[in-house]
């Protein structure tokens, strides 16, 4: 049991430091668009002369807390989860039914002949 509640911990863990990896990307993602639309704004780089640099300069800034973000995420899924508890029910023998029936039929008819 406490070998689970150390899981959850720790997927709990992986989840939330994900977590705050993706709103560093974002945070970042909006920094890189205000720069680039300032430089854009300022007639510094056009659109169809520098976009692989734009596209490269949003992929740079960014990408690696994206790449963090989602790997730990993904370790906190793969951790394992507490199970739960589910009853199980034994199958009962039909060929013990059906011998109680017919033998509860025949001690009927013994005592109907009697």
């Amino acid at each position: 049991m406490e070998k689970i509640k150390r899981c959850m911990k720790l997927s709990t863990l992986f989840y939330v430091v994900g977590g705050l990896f993706i709103i560093a990307w974002l945070f970042l993602l909006y920094n890189t668009h205000v720069y680039v639309y300032g430089l854009l704004s300022a007639e510094s780089i056009s659109w169809a002369s520098d976009w692989k640099d734009i596209i490269a300069y949003y992929f740079n800034n960014g990408m690696s807390q994206l790449a963090y973000g989602l790997i730990l995420i993904g370790i906190g899924r793969l951790l394992p989860r507490p199970k739960q508890e589910i009853e199980i029910v034994e199958p009962v023998d039909t060929i013990e039914i059906i011998n109680e029936e017919e033998q509860s039929t025949q001690d009927h008819e013994e005592q109907e002949e009697a």
